[in-house]
């Protein structure tokens, strides 16, 4: 309601298009988190009652795997970014110079999303959703500002808006980190146990299915409509598309609330 008028403004309608593509990308290849955010939250759900040693080996591990495969994702993210936007993207040839300058950009913002879904999940798993919520809004709120602030200062060069989204989102992992450290918590010496591996992966990837679809099922009709009609036309369809999906917080707030229980809930039954 605020900021996309602010920025259709500032940059433009095709500009604000290519911005949504490239956040459609960076939250597809969120895929590569692997459903280990969501592992962890179950893993360390089930140790509500334990030591605070065994939840932080569950973090420490969680986290070595996420940083690894967000890394893979970035280094595959670049290329396919790159063709996608040099060869199927409607757009003047300034501003197909301006994305292919933010492809690094965006590959780095990928290890980032995946580390950030760890610490989620361990937030989650201890079910401290108001410290969880609040640095997630904050977060949230500077990846929209920071660009915007950039495109006020120095102009809306896309070179410039998405590293700018970037440190929005790392200055969403330091508030999570920060809330880690205090609620997990981190307080002993990091330590990775092999043996947590397979279960984390093997719990993680049936989440990893709908992780896949789901993003696919929603995001691919906007690369289909930037492709035949260009920048301009996906930022027609984006807006009232984003202000409908917005009914399902209630029902999302509601299903992560509840799963740290049932999965404590289960590990007492079994």
């Amino acid at each position: 309601l605020f900021t996309v008028p602010a920025y259709l403004r500032l940059i433009g309608a095709e500009r604000y298009g290519i911005l949504v593509l490239v956040w459609i990308f960076l939250g597809y290849f969120g895929v590569f988190d692997l459903g280990l955010g969501t592992a962890t939250a179950q893993r360390i759900a089930t140790l509500r009652e334990a030591e605070p040693r065994e939840r932080a080996e569950v973090f420490w591990t969680a986290l070595t795997l996420n940083s690894f495969l967000g890394m893979v994702g970035g280094l595959l993210l670049w290329p396919l970014a790159q063709f996608f936007f040099a060869n199927h993207l409607q757009v003047t040839e300034l501003l197909g110079l301006e994305v292919l300058a933010a492809v690094p950009w965006m590959a780095a913002a990928v290890p980032v999303a995946t580390v950030s879904g760890v610490l989620g999940g361990a937030l989650q798993g201890r079910e401290h959703f108001l410290v969880l919520n609040t640095a997630s809004m904050l977060g949230t709120a500077l990846y929209q500002i920071l660009p915007l602030t950039v495109a006020w200062l120095r102009g809306p060069d896309l070179a410039w808006l998405v590293p700018a989204a970037l440190f929005g989102r790392i200055a969403t992992f330091v508030l999570l980190f920060a809330q880690c450290y205090r609620h997990v918590p981190l307080k002993m010496a990091p330590s990775v146990r092999r043996d947590l591996v397979a279960p984390l992966f093997r719990y993680g990837g049936w989440v990893t299915v709908t992780s896949f679809i789901g993003p696919l099922l929603t995001s691919l009709d906007r690369f289909v409509i930037g492709s035949i009609a260009g920048a301009k036309a996906v930022t027609y369809y984006t807006v009232p598309f984003n202000l409908a999906s917005r009914v399902t917080a209630l029902p999302g707030s509601l299903s992560n609330a509840l799963f740290p229980r049932f999965s404590a809930a289960s590990e007492v039954a079994s």
